[in-house]
């Protein structure tokens, strides 16, 4: 299994994802379809390395592990909080998690996980650089297969605070097929989940070629939480040979948001 391949896949998701949200604000020009990012050879950044961002990003969230495996995450700027369920590796995202932080929190895992280790290092910082809040890889057996690894990572935004809810969700369903031609929406819509707490959610199978010209369908969920003057995208992705068992996690991390005051 070539696990830079994956994650490679992972980071071309992020940046279209991100790109998705911008143009929500405007009329998208449609673009060339999209492929797999060629394997390549990690290079690891060394801790002292500065985030390339142009976005700026603050320090102020914080994981909790709990007893029974679990991680909660919590972010103050946004102000909310979710739990990622068990075996799942979480890493948050700031200004100094390009440095020692990634570092320190990968060096951790390193010697449970040495086959994936460098390849989340790198993948850290270039979340980083699209300013992320944190990212997380699903680490349970069966969850993964040779296509890709099943991941979330998040993003925090003031450009569409002023949007309500279902105006975000709608404005961004209607940019996806633009800006990712082979895209299926399944959901869109916006849903109250076992807190009280509403989100927005788009649901969407998105197809593109691995190296070999192969379709690999892939299966994303974005959930957009609003609270005040900001909004977080949430965004899950596996692969959709994999959803019917990831599924449960996925519903288990939206059911888990609660706004915070």
């Amino acid at each position: 299994m070539n696990v830079s391949k994956k994650f490679s896949l992972i980071i071309l998701l992020g940046s279209l994802l991100f790109a998705s949200l911008a143009c929500s604000l405007t009329t998208p020009e449609p673009t060339a379809e999209p492929t797999l990012l060629p394997t390549k050879e990690p290079t690891k950044v060394p801790p002292t390395k500065e985030p390339t961002a142009a976005a700026e990003v603050n320090t102020d969230t914080e994981i909790q592990k709990k007893s029974d495996g679990t991680s909660l995450f919590i972010d103050h700027q946004g102000k909310y909080q979710l739990s990622m369920p068990k075996n799942w590796i979480l890493v948050e995202l700031s200004n100094d998690s390009a440095g020692g932080a990634i570092g320190e929190a990968v060096d951790n895992i390193a010697e449970e996980n040495p086959d994936i280790s460098e390849e989340l290092f790198n993948m850290g910082v270039e979340m980083v650089a699209e300013g992320s809040r944190f990212f997380a890889v699903d680490l349970n057996e069966g969850h993964s297969n040779d296509q890709m690894t099943t991941s979330a990572f998040s993003v925090i935004s003031e450009d569409v605070s002023g949007f309500e809810l279902s105006t975000l969700v709608d404005m961004t369903a209607q940019s996806l097929p633009a800006q990712l031609p082979d895209v299926e929406i399944l959901l869109s819509d916006v849903e109250t989940n076992a807190s009280g707490t509403e989100l927005g959610v788009i649901e969407y199978i998105l197809t593109l070629n691995d190296e070999s010209g192969t379709p690999v369908n892939i299966y994303e969920r974005m959930v957009f939480i609003k609270n005040n003057d900001l909004v977080t995208m949430l965004v899950l992705v596996t692969n959709m040979d994999l959803f019917p068992v990831v599924s449960t996690d996925f519903d288990k991390i939206q059911e888990s948001i609660v706004l915070l005051p």
